[in-house]
């Protein structure tokens, strides 16, 4: 669908020479297709976002399952954040902390993203009392699940001040570190 959207824009966004003809273009449809591909890799590298489709917000049950999706999605980049995070601790790893910074940019995204399309779900009025129930109750859990990554955010950046400024934390401090972050999994991702 988006890549016959893609082409159809293309051909559209051809000029037309003084003569009416249009320009051709400077590469095949192959090429085009791969540039559409690329294109469509970065933005999803960029946002996270692998499932909202707007094409179907009138039919707000299927809306509402690629919601879920993306916010379990979502979700799922936060336990890995929790787990670089414990790893980082542990092994004062720079480069574990910048993909945490990586993946909170990319949860921030989606939870913009997720409102976004929630919002135009709810803009459009096609929700029953109940579906807009569960869209306040996967709010809920998207909230929880941003602040969880804000959170590794900011553990993170506590333990890259430890390694730049060479600070050492206490045994009891990092045990303590590591069972909170073990209970967080264990209670939010059970």
């Amino acid at each position: 669908m988006f890549q016959q959207m893609f082409l159809l824009n293309l051909e559209r966004n051809r000029k037309r020479e003084p003569n009416g003809n249009r320009t051709t273009l400077l590469f095949s449809r192959d090429e085009a297709l791969e540039l559409f591909h690329n294109v469509l890799s970065c933005l999803v590298a960029f946002t996270g976002q692998r499932f909202l489709d707007y094409n179907i917000t009138n039919q707000p049950a299927a809306a509402l399952q690629l919601v879920a999706k993306e916010v379990l999605h979502c979700s799922e980049i936060v336990r890995n954040m929790l787990q670089k995070v414990t790893n980082a601790a542990q092994f004062e790893n720079k480069e574990v902390l910048d993909e945490v910074d990586g993946q909170a940019d990319i949860v921030d995204n989606l939870n913009i993203s997720i409102t976004d399309y929630l919002a135009e779900l709810f803009s459009k009025g096609v929700l029953t009392e109940e579906q807009a129930t569960q869209t306040a109750k996967m709010m809920y859990v998207l909230t929880d699940v941003e602040r969880i990554s804000t959170l590794c955010r900011d553990i993170s950046a506590s333990i890259r001040e430890k390694i730049d400024k060479k600070y050492n934390f206490t045994d009891e401090a990092m045990a303590e570190l590591e069972k909170s972050l073990a209970m967080i999994e264990k209670n939010v991702f059970r």
